[in-house]
Order: structure tokens, then sequence, then C-alpha cells
């Protein structure tokens, strides 16, 4: 590792090693390196190593309580994203159901999907997870330079993303929050292919069979969790919610990807919740 960097050190237990940690490179050679304290973990920066193996590469946004950035697994020299919620104290409700969002995303073995590979806390405090790098646009970035999108576009974006959530809805998996901005157009392998499309984010999603105490404090009836814009009508409510959510959102985007815009508009979250419950959108025809 290059002098200069910082590094992030943690033991099995997620305790921070010795100061004077060290690390070698290609070549063999070591180098002394420092770990953050306490303070910096919030402000993670370029060319620091989490947990003793990814390095951060760039920074590929932030948003809400999280950030996510590129990273290298310095020894398999395998480039990943890592999603970390971002504060100064993370409440132990915080710490679960970020842990329940990586363990979702860690069984979606789906080409339209994208999976989590790693979980861990930074100085015990900071959680942090490790998933598939995406390298694209999302929707709501492509409709933008694209404009509406022709029906051969939309079959060939949406058919895959059905595929992916009907798999991630038969291992009880319900994502809560499809948007355009959680749908990914990645770069293909297949040189044949524009992109393969991927949900990404599953921030709020809910082990559906889990029904214990803890997975009532995370979740309980009557939180709402969601974007207004696409939530279907009983997530609005705040009841209890299965897979059903997911195809409504998903009618939503595939709508505004049709016409240009979503099927409702209101000057605030609250009234276009209530029209989601109350009103029936223009047709395709008429919007």
């Amino acid at each position: 590792m290059p002098p200069g960097y910082k590094f992030i050190d943690m033991d099995s237990s997620g305790n921070q090693s010795h100061p004077e940690s060290i690390v070698a490179n290609d070549a063999g050679l070591t180098f002394d390196v420092t770990p953050l304290n306490k303070a910096d973990v919030s402000n993670l920066h370029l060319g620091d190593v989490v947990a003793d193996r990814y390095k951060i590469v760039s920074v590929i946004g932030h948003g809400g309580m999280g950030s996510v950035f590129k990273v290298e697994q310095i020894y398999l020299r395998q480039v990943f994203a890592l999603k970390t919620l971002t504060g100064q104290a993370f409440p132990d409700v915080a710490i679960r159901r970020f842990q329940k969002e990586a363990q979702a995303a860690s069984r979606l073995a789906h080409p339209n999907l994208v999976r989590a590979h790693d979980f861990g806390l930074i100085n015990q405090s900071q959680p942090f997870y490790i998933m598939d790098f995406i390298e694209g646009k999302n929707l709501s970035e492509y409709s933008k330079q694209k404009g509406i999108l022709s029906v051969e576009e939309i079959l060939q974006i949406f058919i895959p993303i059905c595929f992916g959530l009907g798999y991630a809805h038969r291992e009880g998996i319900i994502h809560r929050d499809i948007k355009p901005g959680n749908i990914m157009l990645d770069k293909p392998d297949n040189p044949d292919q524009n992109y393969v499309p991927k949900v990404v984010d599953f921030g709020i999603a809910k082990l559906a069979e889990v029904e214990g105490m803890e997975s009532v404090a995370l979740t309980r009836t009557g939180e709402i969790f969601g974007t207004p814009l696409y939530m279907s009508p009983e997530q609005c409510s705040g009841l209890k919610l299965d897979h059903r959510t997911d195809i409504y959102s998903l009618g939503c985007v595939m709508y505004e990807a049709l016409t240009g815009a979503p099927p409702f508009h209101a000057d605030t979250a609250l009234a276009l919740m209530l029209k989601h419950q109350s009103e029936i959108p223009q047709s395709l025809k008429e919007a």
C-alpha cells in the first residue's frame, strides 16, 4: 500500500489491531500504516482500506443515511461496491436493519439482482456491506437522457426485472422500494446486449417469512418506508405488505417509462400517498 493511505484495521472480532499494522504490496514490500480513529469512520476517503482488504477507489454516491463506494479487494484484485451507513452514532436497530439488508441481498443469486458478499463493522460501530459493482446508469438517469422509451426497450428492461423480482419473492424477500433509481442498467459481458437490467438496494427489504419479535421491531405495522411516487396503497397506509407491493411499484415505474411522468402528482408526500389510495391514474393514451 503506498505511503499516505489511511488504514482501517480490524481483527475477526471487529476490534482494532495493533496501531502499527502492516500490509504487503505486490513486490513483497511492507509499509507502516496508521488506522483511522473512531472519529474518522463516518468520513471515509479515497485510499482508505476497510476491514483489512477493501480499498476505496472512488465515491459512487450518497443518499439518505448511507454512502456507496467503489472498492477493490486488495488480495483478490476484484472490484466491488461498499455500502455503509454514515453519521456519528448508529443505534442497534439501525445496525440490525442494515444487517438484514445485507442478509437479504446475500441470498439473491440471480443475474438481474445485485448480490451482497460480505458484512462487517468498522471499529465496532459503523456497519458496511460489500456487493456487486454495477457499471452503468440507473433507469432514472437513462430516461432523462433518452426521453420516453419505446415499447421494445421497455420490454428489454422490464422483462428481466420481472424475472429477478419473481425470484426474490419466491425466496421470501420483498424489496419495498422499487423506483427508477433502484433499477440499474449494467454494462454487459455480451457485446450483443445493450445492458443488463438489475434491481439494487434492498435497503428496506423485508424477509417475509420472519415473524419473530426482532422482525416486528424492525418493520412494525404503521412504519412507512418507500418513495411516495411509486408506493402501493397498502404501503402508503402502513399496512402489512407482501410481494404485491413490488408489483404495484414496478407498474408505476413502467407507467413513467412509457409516458414520461409518474401516475400521480401532488404538492406534498401525504397528498401523493392519498392519491395512491383513492384515485385511478390516467390511461396510457390520456397521459
